[in-house]
């Protein structure tokens, strides 16, 4: 766990809003490009990886928890009333982000251009609109150098709950 949450809280309301997700992206015209048989067999390891990706996610989340556990921290599920408030604070989140965005949100006009980024977002690799497969080597040694010289999570505010009741 990168963040040492046990440095910042006693507490971890485990209310599985998180899971890490990786994508794999195509080109749609790459794709269509392909044969029905390459589309089929690329659907289906999609279908694999998805199950993969799931099942590495929450074994990472449970290791996660377990690890906070042995550090002290007390890994609980948030009660009706914090899960209510979580998941209203959520919806706001969502429609304030939608109304924000207006019509230019709404109004994308994606042309099918492809393109990879690094952790800076210097591009890896621009695909353009023509049919193409890349491949990339992302180099862990830079972003974990980058992580050192920018840790983010320094920036954490010390706190504590005192009582989940409003007004205490």
């Amino acid at each position: 766990m990168d963040a040492k949450l046990w440095e910042y809280t006693k507490y971890y309301y485990d209310a599985s809003l998180l899971m890490t997700k990786n994508a794999v992206l195509i080109n749609q015209k790459a794709f269509d490009g392909l044969p029905k048989s390459v589309q089929d067999a690329v659907r289906k390891a999609a279908v694999a990886a998805e199950e993969r990706g799931w099942k590495a996610s929450e074994e990472a989340d449970r290791v996660a928890k377990t690890d906070l556990s042995g550090r002290g921290v007390k890994v609980q599920k948030p009660n009706p009333q914090l899960q209510a408030e979580l998941q209203k604070i959520s919806s706001t989140i969502v429609a304030e982000w939608l109304k924000s965005t207006g019509a230019d949100g709404k109004g994308i006009d994606y042309d099918g251009e492809s393109a990879l980024h690094d952790f800076l977002g210097a591009p890896l690799a621009a695909l353009g609109h023509d049919a193409a497969v890349t491949t990339v080597v992302l180099d862990e040694a830079a972003l974990a150098a980058f992580r050192e010289r920018f840790p983010a999570h320094l920036d954490a505010d010390r706190f504590e709950l005192l009582s989940m009741e409003r007004g205490a």
